[in-house]
């Protein structure tokens, strides 16, 4: 039997998972030193396991809900960036001077006034910039879409600095590098990181949160018992003997793993830009499930009101799931696919366009 204290503890986990599944592909060099074999999955885990304090319920966990708070991001020997709040609009420790940034600073000039008035960074390190925007979708999930940006220091550098650092977050504030002050809900942080000798070396981060009122909702007391009772947790027992059918089993958290379209994977639990223009009548599709349980239904949800398309064809093998979308005379673009499982549980997987991201001579990591 779990105490109370396990199961708490246990509800948190999930926001977690899904957090590190939106920021999987950054992440691979965000730790400079692992224990062993450690992945970057244990070590952000072990970062931030003790400190949660979301809750998702059973239905928010499997939908890929995502609230996001100040969790531990980086961990490295450079000097982190720190961020102080001043009115609405955040301020980094990174000094720039007396000077301005517009549309036309270039990166080298960017670049002089960074290495001039900051003695820990020098030419050749890279300036990243993450961030989380937080939402609620139609269906009360709160969801968390992820960009990434970066640029490299580079005082000969002509290109235009706003092209890798969008000016949300490339103001200038007080004489030190800031966001403006319309940062979207959700969570960001600054990242600095350099490579020698083939080796990463990141500065540690938590992310600076403004989402205080989703924290404080899916860390309350009643969305704890909520999420501890959504498990069926019950009490018995342990050490009278029961049979094997009576004993309760540990199911793993059920997700859409990978989507694939006429062959082309894509990760999953992410907004799927290239989905955004998928249409009713296009493609055949594939989802690997993370258990394998009998899909009953796949439904279709169109972008116009009350517009829904039943998958047809509908086929499994192992956790793999194939099936079309038939052929409707009035293609329609889908806003979702809604999977309902032989048990009930329902998978909802949400099409929309990202925001672009990128850094210098290309990127999407340090």
């Amino acid at each position: 039997m779990r105490t109370d204290a396990q199961q708490n503890r246990r509800v948190k986990w999930s926001n977690l998972v899904n957090f590190y599944k939106l920021s999987k592909k950054w992440m691979k060099k965000a730790y400079e030193s692992k224990e062993g074999k450690q992945s970057d999955y244990n070590k952000f885990m072990q970062l931030n396991v003790n400190s949660a304090r979301v809750a998702l319920t059973k239905t928010e966990a499997v939908q890929g809900a995502c609230i996001i708070d100040a969790f531990q991001i980086t961990q490295g020997t450079l000097a982190p960036v720190e961020v102080t709040k001043v009115g609405n609009q955040w301020r980094s420790s990174i000094l720039l001077g007396n000077v301005t940034i517009d549309d036309n600073t270039t990166i080298g000039e960017f670049t002089a006034n960074v290495v001039n008035n900051n003695p820990s960074i020098t030419e050749g390190m890279q300036l990243s910039f993450v961030s989380y925007q937080q939402a609620v979708d139609t269906l009360g999930i709160a969801r968390a879409i992820c960009t990434f940006y970066e640029v490299t220091l580079n005082a000969s550098s002509t290109a235009k600095l706003r092209d890798y650092l969008p000016a949300f977050c490339s103001q200038v504030l007080n004489g030190y590098l800031a966001t403006n002050d319309n940062i979207s809900l959700g969570g960001f942080s600054w990242i600095i990181s350099n490579q020698v000798n083939g080796k990463i070396f990141v500065s540690s981060q938590t992310l600076n949160v403004n989402n205080d009122a989703l924290i404080t909702q899916y860390s309350s007391t009643a969305q704890i018992n909520a999420a501890v009772d959504s498990y069926g947790v019950t009490e018995e027992v342990v050490l009278s003997p029961i049979s094997l059918n009576a004993q309760e089993r540990v199911t793993p958290p059920l997700y859409i793993s990978v989507i694939s379209i006429d062959g082309t994977q894509y990760a999953a639990n992410e907004y799927f830009g290239t989905l955004a223009s998928l249409s009713a009548k296009a493609g055949s599709l594939t989802l690997s499930t993370s258990t394998d349980l009998t899909v009953s239904s796949i439904v279709a949800k169109g972008t116009s009101s009350g517009t829904q398309v039943t998958a047809s064809g509908i086929t499994k093998t192992g956790n793999n799931v194939t099936f079309t979308f038939g052929t409707s005379s009035s293609a329609q673009v889908l806003s979702e696919i809604v999977v309902t499982m032989s048990d009930g549980t329902e998978l909802n997987v949400p099409f929309a366009t990202t925001q672009g991201g990128g850094g210098e001579g290309g990127g999407g990591g340090f």
